[in-house]
C-alpha cells in the first residue's frame, strides 16, 4: 500500500537517503579503513563461512522452488530449509523448546482471546491475528519466567516435573479457550504459503533468512561462551544435580537478579540438555525478529516493509554474540519488541475499549522484560511515559485507556516482578543486588555499585560512533559489530515528519532514539542497548518502507539499498562474535570434533565433568585465575561472582594467610589457571596448595589439585594411649603391620563440621580385600555408617585408600576401623592422616 503525501519528491528523498546510508557503510568499512579491512569479514568458506554457505544454498534452493510455479512449489520450497534444520537440530532439543513455546502460546491466548471477545465482536484482521498470536506467546513466556523462578526454590525441578507442567498448562488452556475464541484467528485464513511469488519479496527476505539459518545452525555447537560457562550453565547444572537453585548471594552474586530468560532456558535444559537451552535462546531471537518485522509491517502497511525489516535486523552482527553464546538479552529484546508491537496495535484504534487486549499485553510484556533484567526497569518507565503520551494524543477516551494500562501494569508487576525484588531484599538486604550497594549496604557485597568496563559515551556523534567506531564506543566489541541499521533512524525521522499518518510512529521512534542515547551515556554495552536498538531499527525501516511500492525508480533504489545494507551486515557478521567465527560445520555435526572443540575452548567444563564423576565427588571447588565453568556443587572463585571469597583470597599474601583462608573455605578441589592473570598469586601459595593436594591433574592451561582436607582441621585420635601410639606410628615415617583390626576414635567438638575423611597407604596380599569402616556417632545413637572395600595389590605394591563420611548435626565421635575381610591376613598401614571439613554457610561467608 502506497502512503499518500503532498510532497511528491518525498519517496525519492527517502530512497536517496537510504542509499546514502548503504554507501556510507560500504565506504566506511571496506574502503576508508584498509588496515582492518579483512580482519572481521566473512571471507571464504572455512570457519563460520561454512555455516553461511549451507544456509545460502538452502535459501537459494527454497527461493528457486517457490518461483518455479508448479502445483506444490510453495510447499516444496520449505523442504531445503527444513532438511538443513533437521541435520543440525536434534529431536529432543526441538521437542523441548516447542513444548515450552506451545504451552506459553496457549496460556497467553486463553487470556488475550477472552479480552478481545469481551471488547469487540468482529474477528481480528490478518495483522491483528498475527500480532495476537505472537503477543500471546510472549505473554505466556513472561508468566512462565516467574513461575519457574518460584519453582527453583524447591527441590522439584526434574525433567518429568517440567514436562508435566507444560502439558498440564496446555490442557488447562485448551479447556478454557472457547470455540468463539478460535474464530478470532479467522484473519489468518487470508495468509497463505501459496501466495503468488514476488521477486521483490524474495530479494528482500533472502539475506535475513541466510543470517537466521546460520545462527540456528550454530546452536548445534557446544557452549563455550565465558559468561555462559561461568555463571548461566552453572545454574543449569546445579538445578540438574540438586533439583533446585540455592539463591545464596554469597555463592553467586548474580543469582538474585531478575533472570527470567535464564529460568526459561534452564527449564528446557532439564528437558533436552545444553542444545535445548541454546535453541531456546535462538527461539527468543526469532520471536524478537518476528515482532520487529510485524512492527515494520504495521507502520508501512505492506508485506515488503516487514520483509525489509526482517533482513535488516536479522543480519545485525551483534546477534552472533547474543545467539551463538548464551545471553538472555534475546529474551529481553523479545519482550521489549512485544511491548512496541502492542503499542502500535493499540494506537490503530481511537477506542480504549477495543484497545484493551493490547493494553494488557503491553503491561505483561514490560513486566516480563523487568523480570528478566534489571536494566529493563528503566525501559519500563520510559515506555510507560511514551505510551501514556501517545494515548493522550490518539484515543477518544484517554483516561479510560490509561486506567486500564495502569491497572494491568500493577497486576502484572505485582505478580511477575515484585516477588523477585522482595526476595532479593529479604535475602541480601538489597532489592537490586548487587547493584547500588552503596545505598543498601548489603553485607554480601562491597558498599560500592558493581562496576563494569562500559563507562558510557555521550556526544552528538553517538550513532555514527556506535556504527563506525564500535570498538572504542564499546570496548568489548569489534568494529562493525553493531551493523548499519541504527543509522536508518535519521532519514526515517526526517521524512516521516512530512506524513501525517506516520507521526505517531515517528514520535515513538524519536523517543526510542533519545532513550538509546541516554542509555549509551550510562553504560554503552551493546548487549544492553540491543532491545532498544532493535525497536529503533524496526520503526525506522517501517517508516522508510512507506514508499517501497511507489511507482518508478524510487522503489527500486530503496529495495536495492535495503538489500545492500543487509549484505554489508552479513559480510560483517564475524565482527559480532568473540572467538565464534573460527568454528566450522564439522564441529557442529561431528560428536568427536565437538568434544575436541569443547575441551580446547572450555577446559573448566571438562574439568567439572571429571570432578562430578569421581567416586568421592568433590562438593566444594575453588577456582583461581580461571572461569568457574558449569559446576553443580558449591563453587568459589576469585572473581565477582563470589566476591567475598575473592577478597579473602587476594588478601592472602603469605603462606600463613593462605593456609588460614583454605582452612576457612575448605575446598575439596582447587582449579588453577596456569596461563596469565596469575601475578597476584604468591609462589609460596602455589607451593602450599601443591603440598596439601593428594592428587594433581594437568589440563590444557589448568592444574587441578584434589585437596587432602587435613589442611582444614588436622586431628589426632582422642584415646586410649595404645591407639595414640599406633596413630603416631602410622602417620609418621613408619608403618603399622599386623593381622588384627586397627581402631581409631576421633572426637568432634565443633558444630560446624560437615564431613570427616581418612586417608592412608596400605599393603596386603593380592587375594585379600581391605575394609575401612567409618562410623559417625552421637551420644546413644549411630548417625552414619560407611564401608569401603579395596582389593589388595600384593605385599610389594602399596596403594592409597580413602574413606569419608557425612557429619550430621550433633555428631560427636567418629570411629575408624581398618581390617582385612578374612581377619587373618597381615597388612601394613602408613602415611595415615585424617581431617574434618567445616560447613560453608552464610555465616561463614560473612565471616570472610
Amino acid at each position: 500500500m502506497m502512503m499518500k503525501t503532498r510532497t511528491p519528491t518525498l519517496p525519492y528523498v527517502a530512497a536517496g537517503l537510504t542509499a546514502l546510508v548503504a554507501l556510507a557503510g560500504f565506504l566506511g568499512f571496506f574502503i576508508i579503513d584498509p588496515s582492518s579491512r579483512f580482519r572481521y569479514w566473512l571471507i571464504g568458506f572455512d570457519g563460520m563461512g561454512s555455516f553461511v554457505l549451507i544456509a545460502a544454498i538452502a535459501v537459494a534452493a527454497s527461493v528457486l522452488l517457490h518461483h518455479l510455479r508448479f502445483k506444490y512449489s510453495s510447499w516444496a520450497s520449505v523442504l531445503p530449509i527444513a532438511l538443513c534444520l533437521t541435520i543440525f537440530i536434534g529431536g529432543p532439543a526441538l521437542i523441548s523448546v516447542l513444548m515450552q513455546i506451545a504451552a506459553a502460546a496457549l496460556v497467553g491466548f486463553a487470556l488475550l482471546s477472552r479480552l478481545w471477545n469481551a471488547t469487540q465482536s468482529d474477528p481480528a484482521s490478518q495483522s491483528d491475528a498475527l500480532a495476537l498470536g505472537l503477543l500471546s506467546t510472549l505473554s505466556g513466556l513472561a508468566v512462565f519466567s516467574t513461575l519457574l523462578w518460584g519453582m527453583s526454590h524447591f527441590p522439584i525441578n526434574y525433567s518429568g516435573v517440567h514436562a508435566l507442567l507444560y502439558v498440564s498448562l496446555s490442557i488447562a488452556a485448551l479447556l478454557i479457550i472457547r470455540v468463539e475464541d478460535w474464530r478470532l484467528l479467522g484473519g489468518l485464513r487470508r495468509f497463505s504459503i501459496n501466495a503468488e511469488p514476488d521477486l521483490r519479496l524474495s530479494l528482500l527476505i533472502a539475506p535475513g533468512l541466510v543470517a537466521c539459518l546460520t545462527l540456528l545452525f550454530m546452536t548445534a555447537l557446544p557452549e563455550f561462551g565465558s559468561d555462559a560457562r561461568a555463571a548461566y550453565q552453572s545454574f543449569f547444572e546445579h538445578m540438574r544435580f540438586n533439583a533446585r537453585w540455592h539463591h545464596d548471594p554469597a555463592l553467586a552474586a548474580w543469582g538474585l537478579q531478575p533472570l527470567g530468560g535464564l529460568h526459561l532456558a534452564g527449564s528446557v535444559y532439564l528437558l533436552g540438555g545444553e542444545s535445548a537451552s541454546r535453541l531456546q535462546n535462538a527461539m527468543m531471537m526469532l520471536l524478537s525478529l518476528g515482532a520487529a518485522a510485524m512492527t515494520a509491517g504495521l507502520v508501512s502497511r505492506t508485506r515488503l516493509g516487514a520483509a525489509a525489516c526482517f533482513s535488516i535486523v536479522a543480519t545485525i552482527p551483534l546477534l552472533l554474540e547474543l545467539t551463538s553464546e548464551f545471553y538472555y538479552d534475546n529474551t529481553v529484546a523479545a519482550f521489549v519488541m512485544g511491548a512496541v508491537l502492542s503499542m502500535l496495535c493499540l494506537l490503530k484504534t481511537r477506542s480504549s475499549h477495543q484497545a484493551t487486549p493490547f493494553l494488557v499485553a503491553l503491561a505483561i510484556c514490560l513486566a516480563g522484560a523487568s523480570a528478566t533484567k534489571h536494566t529493563s526497569w528503566l525501559l519500563t518507565i520510559v515506555f510507560g511515559a511514551l505510551c501514556a503520551a501517545l494515548i493522550l494524543l490518539r484515543h477518544d477516551r484517554p483516561v479510560r485507556s490509561l486506567c486500564i494500562l495502569l491497572g494491568s501494569g500493577i497486576v502484572s508487576f505485582a505478580a511477575l516482578v515484585l516477588p523477585i525484588a522482595v526476595f532479593a531484599y529479604v535475602t541480601s538486604g538489597n532489592p537490586v543486588f548487587p547493584y547500588y550497594n552503596q545505598i543498601f549496604q548489603s553485607p554480601f557485597y562491597p558498599p560500592e555499585q558493581h562496576s563494569t568496563p562500559h563507562t558510557g559515551y555521550l556526544g552528538w556523534d553517538v550513532l555514527f560512533r556506535a556504527v563506525f567506531d564500535t570498538h572504542t564506543f564499546s570496548s568489548s566489541d569489534f568494529r562493525g559489530g553493531f551493523g548499519l541499521a541504527i543509522l536508518l533512524s535519521i532519514p526515517a525521522i526526517l521524512t516521516a515528519a512530512f506524513v501525517k499518518k506516520a507521526r505517531l510512529a515517528m514520535t515513538l521512534c524519536v523517543g526510542l532514539v533519545l532513550l538509546f542515547i541516554g542509555l549509551s551515556a550510562m553504560q554503552n554495552d551493546l548487549r544492553l542497548l540491543w532491545p532498544v536498538s532493535l525497536a529503533v531499527m524496526a520503526l525506522s525501516t517501517g517508516l522508510l518502507s512507506q514508499w517501497i511500492e511507489t511507482p518508478g525508480w524510487a522503489s527500486r533504489l530503496f529495495i536495492a539499498s535495503i538489500v545492500s545494507i543487509s549484505a554489508i551486515q552479513l559480510l560483517l557478521m564475524p565482527a559480532g562474535g568473540h572467538g565464534v567465527p573460527g568454528v566450522n560445520v564439522r564441529q557442529a555435526i561431528s560428536p568427536k570434533a565437538a568434544d575436541s572443540l569443547y575441551r580446547r575452548r572450555a577446559p573448566t567444563a571438562a574439568i567439572n565433568a571429571m570432578l562430578d564423576n569421581l567416586p568421592d565427588r568433590t562438593e566444594r571447588r575453588l577456582f583461581l585465575s580461571t572461569l568457574m565453568g558449569p559446576y553443580s556443587t558449591t563453587g568459589l572463585e576469585d572473581g565477582w561472582y563470589t566476591y567475598l571469597a575473592r577478597l579473602r583470597i587476594h588478601r592472602s599474601n603469605s603462606e600463613d594467610a593462605m593456609l588460614e583462608t583454605l582452612q576457612t573455605l575448605s575446598p575439596d578441589a582447587i582449579i588453577l589457571g596456569t596461563r596469565g592473570h596469575r601475578r597476584w598469586l604468591n609462589p609460596s601459595i602455589y607451593e602450599l596448595v601443591n603440598r596439601h593436594a593428594h592428587t594433581v591433574i594437568d589440563y590444557p592451561g589448568h592444574q587441578v589439585f584434589l585437596m587432602d582436607n587435613l589442611i582444614a582441621f588436622p586431628i589426632t585420635p582422642e584415646q586410649p594411649e595404645d591407639s595414640q601410639a599406633l596413630f603416631d606410628q602410622a602417620s609418621g615415617s613408619g608403618s603399622v603391620t599386623g593381622a588384627e583390626r586397627l581402631v581409631f576414635n576421633f572426637l568432634n567438638q565443633d558444630t560446624s563440621i560437615e564431613r570427616f575423611r581418612v586417608q592412608f597407604t596400605a599393603r596386603c596380599e593380592i587375594q585379600e580385600i581391605l575394609q575401612i569402616v567409618v562410623a559417625v556417632r552421637a551420644p546413644g545413637q549411630l548417625h552414619e555408617y560407611t564401608l569401603t572395600e579395596r582389593p589388595c595389590q600384593g605385599e610389594a605394591t602399596p596403594f592409597q585408600s580413602t574413606a569419608s563420611a557425612f557429619m550430621p548435626q550433633g555428631s560427636t565421635r567418629v570411629t575408624v576401623e581398618i581390617k582385612t575381610r578374612s581377619g587373618e591376613t597381615e597388612y601394613a598401614v602408613s602415611e595415615l592422616s585424617a581431617g574434618f571439613k567445616s560447613r560453608f554457610d552464610r555465616n561463614a561467608a560473612l565471616g570472610l
